[in-house]
């Protein structure tokens, strides 16, 4: 994922104000990864289908924010997930989502 969001940042059109921000959501927390300008689907649908392509190949998640600054975009997905998940319990035993094509750690017949 890194390596495509090097490849592709700044090479497209992109939604006036309107920031992609890179997450991996478990439920109960995300964390972070890296905040994009938006690609305009009408001009630049190749990037858009290349990027959601890959969000859904690598079980991460995305959060289209409209804000100043990529800084702010990431603070509002943040502040998010604290007032929505906060109740919560980390340590509380969840079902992951199988993704197609995606191996989760386990033990193999």
């Amino acid at each position: 994922m890194t390596e495509l969001v090097q490849a592709i940042r700044g090479k497209y059109e992109r939604v006036a104000g309107s920031w992609t921000v890179i997450a991996a959501d478990h439920g109960w927390r995300a964390k972070v990864f890296d905040v994009i300008p938006t690609p305009a689907p009408n001009k630049a649908p190749h990037v858009a289908d290349t990027l959601f392509s890959a969000l859904y190949a690598t079980a991460l998640s995305s959060y289209e924010v409209t804000a100043k600054s990529p800084g702010d975009a990431a603070a509002a997905v943040r502040a998010h997930f604290a007032a929505t998940r906060a109740d919560h319990d980390p340590d509380a035993t969840g079902q992951p989502v199988n993704f197609p094509g995606i191996q989760l750690p386990g033990p193999h017949p």
